[in-house]
């Protein structure tokens, strides 16, 4: 859940204007098991003990996916919102400075919402789905294949996915 809002939190903040954020704390404050206070397991870098009892450093789930989002998105800047015709779709366009075009999708909702089948027109003939997975910081990407009206299908679920143009 973490990981799916502050993603969503970002590309928000892109599309109002604001081309820089920083993160209030990117570490906890303590060990996961002694949650520290209200904040204390807010950051992305988490803690915990292991077998011995030492202390060590992890990497949360939505360390990856804001990874994943700045490996995607870092040389793009918010175009335009896309209407989705789809009332629990969000679609954002993104291009870069030689016009290269790219697409944040997702439902933004709470409550589990999934949409199969989305029909999204990139204006061209392929794109690679970059799909969030925790431990990998540029994600899984998999190729996407237009129709012959320059549309691809997707699904879509609470957690943003990026389609990036060829």
């Amino acid at each position: 859940v973490q990981a799916m809002w502050l993603t969503r939190t970002y590309l928000l903040l892109s599309a109002i204007g604001i081309d820089k954020a920083t993160m209030y704390m990117c570490e906890d404050c303590g060990v996961e098991e002694e949650s520290v206070g209200k904040y204390g397991t807010a950051g992305v870098i988490g803690y915990k003990y292991d077998e011995s009892g030492k202390t060590v450093e992890f990497k949360k789930e939505s360390y990856y996916y804001l990874y994943t989002l700045k490996n995607t998105l870092g040389d793009y800047t918010f175009n335009q919102k896309i209407e989705a015709y789809e009332d629990n779709v969000m679609i954002y366009q993104y291009k870069t400075a030689e016009g290269k075009v790219a697409y944040a999708v997702w439902c933004p909702t709470s409550d589990g919402t999934v949409v199969k089948d989305y029909q999204l027109g990139i204006g061209g003939s392929s794109a690679t789905l970059v799909q969030n997975e925790n431990g990998d910081i540029d994600g899984v990407n998999s190729t996407l294949r237009a129709d012959n009206l320059g549309y691809v299908t997707i699904d879509i679920s609470e957690k943003p996915i990026y389609i990036v143009v060829d």
